[in-house]
């Protein structure tokens, strides 16, 4: 009989009996779909976009941080505001407000007009993601929370894939804006579906329950050293990501890849992390996380050394295929255990905080990179900097699932 890490929750329907797990899956699944199509749609347009806007190269960076310090601080204010409100409605407006700005960036003209509508969606953006995670946390039976965030969540790269394959087969025939009007038609065809999202049910709700949600519920009770090293996990994972996300075609063109061959690396990179967070969701529920989380960052040491040391393609692909598998499954199983440490009233808080801190490591992982590069340092120098990140991750975790305590109340354990 497989043990698990924390005790099962008292009784209680996770999900109206009126609207299946699947159902919800789904809805949630599309949303994280359009949030990676519409991550991904500013990168694959710019090669004509930017051109045709009279944007310079200079600038483009700017153009693509704008975006990143939108999500971070969408992620910190959605985090708090789906606490304080009902999360279904945060969820909406958070859709709404991405979905609506990606549909108006085929209508930008200038740098300016550019630079807000991608501060505006980044916001939406990141406010999403804790949204989602709360509300799949809350609406599914304990033993499967973390399987079921972590299929959510591998919508991310299947949209970031798509995009990239409407960007090789239909952009250059009709132009950059069709990347924008699907990236806004994709998350407005979830709101659609949102309201079909059910209420828990079945569960009492207690006094401490009732309490409003403050960002000190997150550093209390013992909380303060698991929170900031589970921050520094997601500084690092999320520097990695966005790292490899933007530069791994150019440092393969540099190292004497054929674009082609460049690209391939790439939408393997991001196919890869949808089967990644599959597997490691019910990998993760079936063994428990203690054992399996751990276990994925120190195989992140190996994979992340496969890449730095190759010196063949078939290298290449070994190494990119398991870090996009490792990766990316291994921070979304982080999204399904972390709410549990915390109180059910700051459930989104808690991924929205660490999310946020991140997505800092979201805009620093690709400037290093560019910084290094223009130094003169070659892509062996960056990619091996990275086997000591992924060293001090996968320590981080191993601490912070020791001096971390589940909350066992009446919502249960991942």
């Amino acid at each position: 009989m497989i043990m698990h890490d924390a005790p099962a929750e008292p009784s209680g329907t996770a999900v109206s009996s009126k609207v299946s797990l699947p159902l919800v899956i789904a809805i949630c699944f599309l949303v994280m779909m359009g949030e990676g199509f519409d991550t991904q749609a500013i990168g694959v347009a710019a090669p004509q976009m930017m051109p045709e806007l009279g944007i310079s190269p200079a600038l483009k960076g700017a153009i693509f941080g704008i975006g990143q310090w939108g999500v971070a601080i969408g992620a910190l204010a959605g985090g708090y505001l789906a606490d304080r409100w009902d999360r279904r409605r945060a969820l909406f407006a958070s859709v709404l407000l991405f979905g609506g700005t990606t549909l108006a960036m085929a209508y930008a003209w200038d740098y300016s007009s550019l630079m807000a509508l991608r501060l505006v969606a980044g916001l939406g953006l990141g406010a999403a993601i804790p949204s989602v995670v709360a509300t799949a946390i809350d609406l599914s039976p304990p033993g499967k929370r973390v399987g079921t965030v972590a299929t959510i969540m591998a919508g991310l790269p299947l949209g970031g894939a798509l995009a990239a394959a409407v960007a090789a087969t239909v952009m250059h025939d009709v132009g950059w804006r069709i990347i924008f009007y699907i990236g806004g038609a994709l998350p407005l065809i979830a709101l659609l579906a949102l309201p079909m999202l059910p209420v828990r049910k079945g569960r009492s709700v207690t006094a401490a329950q009732q309490t409003k949600p403050t960002f000190s519920m997150i550093f209390v009770h013992g909380s303060r050293a698991f929170t900031l090293t589970m921050w520094l996990v997601y500084f690092i994972t999320l520097l990695m990501v966005y790292l490899l996300l933007l530069w791994l075609p150019t440092m393969m063109v540099d190292q004497g890849v054929p674009e082609p061959k460049a690209d391939l690396l790439s939408m393997m990179f991001n196919l890869a992390a949808v089967a990644g967070n599959i597997i490691l969701g019910r990998t993760t529920d079936k063994f428990g996380y203690k054992r399996v989380v751990p276990a994925i960052y120190f195989c992140l040491i190996a994979a992340t050394a496969i890449v730095a040391f190759a010196e063949s393609y078939a290298a290449y692909v070994v190494g990119f295929a398991l870090l996009g598998f490792l990766l990316l499954g291994g921070q979304n199983c982080l999204n399904g255990i972390l709410p549990s440490f915390y109180p059910p009233q700051a459930r989104s808080i808690s991924v929205g905080s660490a999310v946020g801190v991140g997505r800092i490591g979201s805009i620093v992982g690709p400037l290093y990179a560019g910084i290094a590069f223009a130094a003169g340092h070659g892509v062996p120098v960056v990619l091996r900097s990275m086997v000591g990140l992924t060293i001090v991750a996968a320590l981080a975790i191993a601490v912070a699932l020791r001096i971390g305590r589940v909350r066992t109340g009446t919502e249960g354990s991942p």
